[in-house]
């Protein structure tokens, strides 16, 4: 217990601390640890996402996370999950260095790990942490509506009704709106689309340059013609001269 109660002061404490002792992957382990926090009296926060290309909206809804709990946790995708719940080129950042930049913020106490292919998603963490809060996100009701999800509303049943009612008892649930315009999703989109027109731009200067090449070409193999049958005139009339001068 002193143990413990040690590492968790340290890291509770120290913000000079490397990620690795702030990314604990271990679930038993992050058990344990909250477990203490919460014989402390502390509240304990858990939020997951993506973090893609992380942007101003994220840190403003972690922030509004934090305000809510004493100990912010975040769990981040990893790139499996996103490509299953995102999109094949997802994520643009790789895994390790969306948890390293997570846990650069300083709101976000721990990190750790959603993992689709060791079935260590969303669910499982919740029902054998039981934070005191769960914080999600509105922009989680569309991929919801899109994907099949467990645990589908009842009729006239709110997204923040349904998941309170899946975690009935263990844990609250609040939903935060999204806090800003900008998302991940329509960067990335820009970043497509800018590319396919900047691409397209630097095409028809290329083209733009090769024809004028070729016109410059064709223009002096015409001016080269014309030199040369200048040349030609008086030399044939030399000839025809010589002939005559012969007779």
């Amino acid at each position: 217990m002193e143990k413990m109660k040690t590492k968790v002061i340290d890291l509770m404490t120290n913000p000079h601390l490397a990620f690795s002792h702030r990314y604990i992957t271990d679930w038993k382990e992050l058990i344990k640890v909250t477990d203490f926090l919460k014989s402390q009296g502390k509240r304990i926060g858990l939020v997951g996402g993506t973090w893609d290309l992380l942007h101003i909206g994220h840190v403003r809804y972690l922030r509004k996370a934090r305000e809510l709990v004493d100990v912010l946790i975040v769990a981040v995708d990893n790139d499996l999950l996103v490509k299953a719940r995102k999109d094949p080129g997802r994520p643009v950042v790789p895994e390790m260095e969306r948890f390293e930049i997570i846990s650069e913020l300083r709101v976000v106490d721990f990190v750790t790990v959603y993992d689709v292919k060791k079935r260590k998603g969303g669910e499982a963490l919740v029902k054998r942490m039981k934070p005191d809060i769960l914080i999600m996100s509105k922009s989680t009701n569309k991929r919801d509506s899109k994907q099949k999800v467990r645990g589908k509303k009842k009729r006239n049943e709110s997204f923040t009704q349904k998941w309170q009612r899946i975690y009935k008892g263990i844990c609250q649930v609040v939903v935060l709106p999204p806090q800003a315009v900008t998302s991940t999703s329509n960067v990335v989109r820009k970043l497509h689309t800018d590319g396919k027109n900047e691409i397209g731009l630097i095409f028809q200067r290329y083209l733009s340059m090769m024809q004028t090449d070729i016109n410059r070409a064709l223009a002096g193999t015409e001016k080269k013609s014309e030199a040369i049958k200048t040349v030609k005139k008086p030399m044939k009339k030399m000839s025809a001269k010589k002939k005559g001068a012969k007779k």
